[in-house]
């Protein structure tokens, strides 16, 4: 499960509270479960910066809904990570490459955050016209890495947004979002940028093509590898009726690390969902 919380909605001062398994909402996808992502993977600076399964507590989240002229929130949470079992290799007897990609994945995980966990989030969205939005949001977490020391993180985006007709119109997102990350070892500590930018254009209710460039600075004291995406993808969705709902997704990734120079890979997705309502919104 990726989340199982309760929830106190409608509390005096525009409040709400949630208790149980959550998924954290820093930055912009975190809070954002996989079947509503517009592509097959997650943002190089959430994989590396939040976890390959993005960051998941067992604690408390409040949401406060700001009395202003504008829809804007805060978000606030406190808990201890939900740790995820991952598969080990049971041999002893490894090539130098395999030593080296496992001692950089041991390394990088223990950069992750453990316990002790603090997050906070203001969002404001703006409507200058029926048909388009702006939305600005910071993010700042803290806790406790699996080192034992001390980590935080700063996060700014912004997201622009034009749609034609909800129904059956065009639509355009444009989202941009930076984070740096501030991790605590037993030499010290060192600091790592990542940079993100996604345009996803909705052509009809069918059809849908994305564009996304990702960036991550690296750490050489520590042999983190500076690296960047590129991912165009093309999605077609499929309406059955209001309770079942299907995609099929084409992505290409061009990869480049200081490590492993050029990678390319190709991903075909399909995905199918039945349900009525939304118990959340994404």
């Amino acid at each position: 499960l990726e989340e199982a919380y309760v929830m106190f909605l409608n509390l005096p001062g525009g409040f709400e509270l949630h208790a149980g398994k959550l998924l954290t909402m820093i930055g912009t996808r975190n809070h954002i479960h996989t079947h509503s992502w517009n592509f097959v993977d997650a943002q190089l600076g959430n994989v590396r910066f939040l976890g390959e399964d993005g960051i998941a507590i067992e604690g408390v989240e409040i949401h406060w809904a700001l009395p202003t002229r504008w829809d804007d929130r805060i978000v606030m949470s406190f808990g201890h990570a939900v740790q995820h079992d991952h598969a080990h290799d049971d041999h002893e007897d490894h090539e130098d490459d395999d030593h080296d990609e496992h001692d950089y994945n041991e390394t990088a995980e223990e950069m992750l955050w453990d316990r002790n966990i603090f997050s906070i989030r203001y969002e404001a969205t703006f409507w200058p016209t029926d048909h388009h939005r702006y939305m600005y949001g910071v993010s700042h977490i803290r806790g406790t890495n699996m080192m034992g020391n001390r980590s935080q993180l700063y996060g700014f985006d912004f997201t622009f947004y034009y749609c034609e007709d909800e129904t059956h119109g065009q639509q355009f997102t444009w989202r941009n979002e930076a984070m740096l990350r501030i991790i605590g070892t037993d030499d010290g500590e060192f600091e790592e940028f990542a940079f993100s930018t996604t345009g996803i254009y909705r052509i009809n209710p069918s059809w849908e093509v994305a564009l996304r460039y990702g960036y991550l600075e690296g750490v050489e004291a520590y042999h983190i590898p500076e690296r960047h995406r590129i991912s165009p993808s093309i999605a077609r969705y499929f309406n059955w009726d209001d309770k079942v709902h299907s995609s099929i997704r084409l992505q290409y990734n061009y990869d480049h690390s200081e490590e492993r120079g050029d990678d390319h890979s190709i991903w075909l997705q399909f995905m199918i969902e039945w349900g009525g309502g939304d118990a959340h919104v994404h």
